[in-house]
């Protein structure tokens, strides 16, 4: 069990390594992960919220010009 854990903390160290960074000249990128089925769907009203609002920012013209995504 130690040895599981410790593989999964390092596959995660490794992975951020190799992580590009979310904001360049034209676009903020944002994650997000959420249910959209089964008993937790009802939080996967949040994404939809969540790209609503993105959608509201760009047509703004988004956060000092770059497009939330």
């Amino acid at each position: 069990m130690k040895r599981l854990l410790l593989a999964g903390f390092l596959a995660v160290l490794f992975a951020q390594a190799y992580a590009e960074p979310g904001v360049t000249d034209t676009e903020v990128r944002f994650g997000n992960w959420g249910p959209q089925s089964g008993p937790a769907a009802a939080w996967g009203t949040v994404t939809t919220a969540i790209e609503a609002y993105f959608n509201y920012i760009n047509a703004q013209g988004g956060i000092h010009g770059r497009r939330l995504t």
